[in-house]
């Protein structure tokens, strides 16, 4: 009886960028020219549809779509996931490290957008922009009396790219008080260290003194609901939240019930722990509750995570991308933010 024999592996002779990214697609002739000549790019919605493509897919670029075990494992020659944001609790980062597959991400890039879109939010809040405009097109001259930054305490929950970001431009617009939390920082650490004009404290203190509490975390088991009803508890009756980091972060539906029942002035949400297309996120009842509040003149603006999205930051955040792929495939991952 003769042995069977196995063929070798077949070489990859025009290896695969898999874009699950729709920015990064529209911008890919331009993140191309960051890539090895030989790399050709595919779009994909559902990254574990692409069996004809596996053996050939060396790097995926995703957005938010769910990277888990099982997708790694459909793409045998998988060498990095190279996230399009800053968030990167989608990915199976543990099951990546344990096949050698380099996560990163560029959260750097990010932190100009969003800080600048979360101030916009801050400032349509103590304005009430959304209600003066609604009763503007009802036929109402009906002025609203806001309150300036400069006379307020605003308190940023999570120092990280975006956080610092913020703080310097709020700094910079004269507000009154500065106070921050950071879960891997402890309040001793000086403003040195961050680059900042802020005052750390304790998250406790933080909820109850703030006149504005902006929540710029990442999503880890350790911070999901870590706002909570306990939390959100603490929080004066005429401060507001502004969340621009991952919706899991807040518990929403505690969040509903404090801003229907008054129990703070306002909201402005730009993420949800359920977001399209993976589910009805309208149909949610908090979803509902905040629409409802809205609709009857309460201090609610809600976005479709928006903040990161400009023109320019696109551009860039793909040539980024682009580079930390073309990196890591060679070896080099100097200068690549790695998770």
């Amino acid at each position: 009886m003769t042995e069977k024999k196995h063929k070798p592996p077949r070489a990859i002779e025009r290896p695969i960028v898999l874009v699950g990214a729709k920015g990064f697609w529209e911008n890919r002739r331009l993140a191309g020219g960051k890539l090895p000549e030989s790399f050709r790019q595919f779009f994909s919605n559902d990254l574990q549809a692409e069996k004809k493509l596996a053996h050939d897919v060396v790097a995926i670029v995703a957005a938010d779509q769910p990277i888990s075990a099982g997708i790694m494992d459909s793409y045998p020659n998988l060498r990095t996931i190279a996230r399009t944001g800053t968030g990167y609790d989608n990915i199976d980062v543990s099951a990546a490290h344990a096949r050698n597959i380099a996560v990163s991400r560029v959260a750097e890039l990010n932190a100009e957008p969003v800080s600048e879109f979360a101030v916009g939010l801050m400032i349509a809040l103590i304005r009430n922009f959304i209600g003066v405009h609604e009763k503007m097109c009802g036929g109402k001259w009906d002025r609203y009396k806001g309150m300036l930054i400069s006379e307020m305490t605003v308190g940023i929950a999570g120092l990280g790219a975006i956080g610092r970001s913020l703080a310097r431009k709020l700094h910079s617009l004269g507000v009154k008080r500065l106070i921050g939390w950071n879960r891997t920082l402890r309040p001793q650490v000086g403003n040195t260290v961050l680059n900042t004009h802020l005052e750390l404290c304790i998250l406790e203190k933080l909820m109850k003194e703030s006149d504005i509490v902006v929540v710029a975390l990442a999503l880890v088991p350790e911070t999901k609901h870590l706002i909570d009803k306990r939390m959100l508890s603490k929080m004066k009756s005429t401060a507001y939240l502004v969340n621009v980091s991952r919706g899991a972060v807040v518990d929403e539906d505690a969040l509903a019930e404090h801003m229907s029942a008054g129990k703070i002035a306002g909201v402005a949400l730009d993420v949800f722990s359920l977001e399209p297309p993976a589910g009805d996120l309208f149909s949610e009842p908090f979803m509902q509750k905040l629409v409802s509040c809205a609709k009857h003149g309460g201090n609610v603006i809600l976005s479709p995570h928006n903040a990161f999205r400009t023109k320019n930051s696109e551009e860039m955040i793909s040539l980024r991308v682009a580079e930390n792929v073309a990196k890591v495939i060679s070896g080099n991952t100097e200068d690549i933010e790695l998770v």
